[in-house]
């Protein structure tokens, strides 16, 4: 949806049958990145992306509607207590061929 490339899923065959939201919601979501793109904010005259800070975490929800959210605080709590290990640190298999 963001790269406008709806069409791409179509070009050899139909995989997907695309309805008039969906490229509505497409073009929109596209010129939120280009809009980001160009400006360093992500808001256009058809979307209003607010600013996010800590006290008011606000996101944008693309959906069968575009709405504006609350973040979950306890949700992004989640994400900073289990970070990813950083690449190349996973532990090495036994048993496995090595490559």
């Amino acid at each position: 949806y963001f790269f406008g490339n709806l069409d791409a899923f179509n070009l050899f065959r139909q995989t997907r049958a695309w309805t008039p939201w969906d490229r509505e919601l497409s073009r929109k979501m596209t010129a939120t990145l280009v809009a980001f793109a160009l400006t360093g904010d992500p808001s256009t005259a058809e979307v209003k992306w607010p600013a996010w800070t800590a006290e008011n975490p606000l996101y944008i929800r693309f959906g069968d509607t575009i709405s504006v959210e609350k973040a979950n605080p306890e949700r992004l709590e989640f994400m900073t207590k289990h970070r990813p290990a950083p690449a190349g640190s996973a532990p090495r298999r036994t048993g496995f061929p090595v490559d």
